[in-house]
């Protein structure tokens, strides 16, 4: 049967999952800043673009890594609703 201290679990990694995805939603779009001012200021040199478009590249990975994280997220959501209905009923039925 669920316990409070698995809920507890649950959220303390649901907390640090949408943690996860805020920091590094937060560094790519840090990361695709500075490489767009870096472009800027070397006047759209091949360097610096070439550059760009590699940093570019990992960003999107990251992102594709966040889609993952709000994924597990969902399901460690769904999961504890229903850790959390479990136990309302075995309640509901201790009380009978």
């Amino acid at each position: 049967m669920a316990s409070v201290a698995e809920i507890s679990r649950f959220e303390e990694m649901i907390e640090a999952v949408g943690k996860f995805i805020s920091e590094v939603s937060e560094a790519c779009i840090e990361l695709t800043a500075a490489g767009n001012d870096c472009v800027a200021e070397c006047d759209n040199d091949v360097p610096s673009t070439k550059s760009n478009e590699k940093l570019t590249s990992c960003v999107q990975k990251f992102q594709e890594s966040l889609e993952t994280a709000r994924k597990i997220r969902e399901g460690l959501q769904y999961e504890l609703e229903r850790l959390r209905e479990i136990l309302r009923r075995a309640n509901e039925f201790a009380d009978d």
